[in-house]
């Protein structure tokens, strides 16, 4: 896919999400990003926007919540995508676990 693609399909997203969501005033949850985010800008999503994001995520894969016994898939994205450096200590952990998994 083309970044313009992409955006087109983010769009199309948003407003398929919107109908589905709604805040309590009946206006918009999600708001279209306008332009693809690198990964030097994730710092400067929104934290109600991850938070969001998370919802929709848990139920696509039709869990019973984002936080609840050990699992916060909240905090896990806001700091992964918002702290560069604990994103990377995560990657590092995550390959560790994986290549270590793997060599068995």
């Amino acid at each position: 896919m083309t970044k313009e693609n992409d955006q087109k399909l983010h769009e199309s997203l948003i407003t398929f999400l919107n109908t589905k969501f709604k805040n309590e005033d009946s206006s918009p949850v999600f708001n279209t990003i306008p332009s693809i985010l690198s990964t030097d800008q994730f710092n400067k999503i929104n934290i109600n926007d991850i938070n969001k994001a998370v919802k929709v995520f848990v139920k696509v894969l039709n869990l019973n919540g984002g936080s609840n016994s050990d699992v916060d898939l909240y905090e896990l994205l806001q700091v992964y995508l918002r702290q560069p450096i604990q994103r990377r200590k995560i990657n590092d952990l995550v390959k560790d676990v994986v290549y270590k998994s793997d060599a068995k």
